[in-house]
């Protein structure tokens, strides 16, 4: 005979204890989820923070190589006043050193340079040099120009150069200057510059207010 009372205590526990493992379920899933997002954010936050890590280690490494370029120009003196004496005395150097017969220059007023339009940062000037020479052979002018990218303290460019013979044989000319020459150079110099400072992480270090201000 069947214990209706016994199997319905029975059957209210192993409801009871259904509940529970659903219950329990639930929990474990929302903890689970829970961790799962939290892990997720973790590590969205550690590839962020290790890609800025690299972004700074990339700066640094190219204001490290700027810093360089930036140095060697200075050294050449191309920032500030221009450089117009020692430009002149290297090229008579360098044409007594090569023996070239004779150098002629005019160095123009200083104005500002003609750049294309997205070069905006600094302002840059130029002074056009105009050369007459007398020749030996065509390689004096070569040397000439070796000897100012060498030795000149400036940054110049060679607009144009033209050779020509002064006599239609020049056999007859072995020991004299048969040939001139005429050149247009630029000599470029840029407006003085602060030098920005930069923190570990690659970022500009504003200068402190009341240093900048002089203070009262």
């Amino acid at each position: 005979m069947i214990d209706w009372k016994y199997l319905k205590r029975e059957v209210r526990i192993f409801i009871a204890a259904l509940l529970f493992a659903l219950v329990l379920v639930g929990i474990l899933l929302f903890l689970n989820q829970q961790t799962a997002a939290q892990w997720h954010k973790a590590n969205l936050q550690l590839r962020q923070a290790e890609s800025r890590l690299q972004t700074a280690s990339n700066q640094k490494t190219i204001l490290e190589l700027y810093k360089q370029r930036f140095q060697a120009l200075k050294n050449r003196n191309i920032f500030g006043d221009e450089q117009r004496l020692d430009w002149v005395e290297t090229i008579q150097a360098a044409s007594k050193r090569h023996a070239i017969p004779s150098v002629k220059f005019n160095l123009e007023h200083r104005g500002i340079a003609n750049l294309p339009a997205d070069v905006t940062d600094l302002t840059v000037f130029a002074s056009t040099m105009h050369l007459e020479l007398k020749l030996l052979h065509e390689g004096d002018l070569y040397n000439l120009l070796a000897d100012l990218d060498q030795n000149a303290q400036g940054l110049y460019t060679v607009n144009e150069c033209a050779l020509r013979y002064t006599s239609s044989s020049r056999a007859n000319n072995v020991f004299s200057s048969s040939l001139e020459g005429t050149c247009l150079l630029n000599w470029y110099t840029f407006s003085e510059v602060v030098e920005q400072q930069y923190d570990e992480s690659g970022n500009p270090i504003e200068p402190d207010a009341d240093m900048a201000g002089g203070g009262e």
